[in-house]
């Protein structure tokens, strides 16, 4: 082997270790940006939540199923718990736990999709309705969200796994978790906007 194939080599190898650390402005800069992300996706949900209580006005069909609605609440409560769990693993330098609440949260993630799902199959409200369409609308823009959400969620998990993170370098955990924490606190509006108000 010449000594530029064994060279090359070496990259390859470096990759799969953990990522090399960012420097403090680099941080800055890439928190600085999901954090304009954050606050376009943001204005998204308020638009559609304006246009429910334009549209529709204020209180909600019997047809809205409650229970559901909770139990999707607290599926999603349980599952950024677990996400933020995973965040302070790594930051302690605690790989092991990472992997193991990233996973309890994709997990709850998922159940939390098929729920929603259900929720859309078992539903008596016409979309054609003024409610029946801002909720339907709404509750897609939010699965959108959850999709993206999980996608994040299972790469970062799949890359804690291969050791690419340490307390040193967990940027994009920080950055999946985060997004995880808005996808949820999102449902928490939505369940308010549109099972209670």
């Amino acid at each position: 082997m010449s000594a530029t194939g064994a060279q090359r080599s070496v990259p390859s190898a470096v990759s799969a270790a953990a990522l090399p650390p960012l420097d403090a402005r680099r941080l800055r800069m890439y928190r600085g940006g999901f954090w304009l992300v954050i606050l376009a996706e943001s204005i998204g949900f308020l638009t559609l939540f304006s246009v429910r209580f334009l549209v529709a006005g204020t209180g909600h069909p019997a047809e809205l199923n409650l229970p559901l609605g909770t139990l999707i609440t607290l599926v999603f409560a349980a599952s950024a718990v677990a996400a933020a769990g995973g965040l302070r693993a790594i930051a302690a330098n605690d790989a092991r736990a990472m992997i193991g609440r990233l996973r309890t949260a994709l997990e709850l993630g998922l159940v939390a999709l098929i729920l929603v799902v259900a929720d859309w199959a078992s539903s008596s409200l016409a979309p054609a309705s003024r409610f029946g369409g801002a909720y339907l609308a709404t509750t897609l823009f939010h699965a959108i969200h959850i999709v993206v959400g999980l996608l994040f969620l299972a790469a970062i998990w799949s890359s804690g796994r291969r050791g690419r993170f340490s307390a040193e370098n967990h940027w994009l955990v920080e950055a999946g978790v985060r997004f995880w924490l808005f996808v949820a606190a999102a449902w928490f509006a939505l369940y308010v906007v549109f099972f209670w108000l």
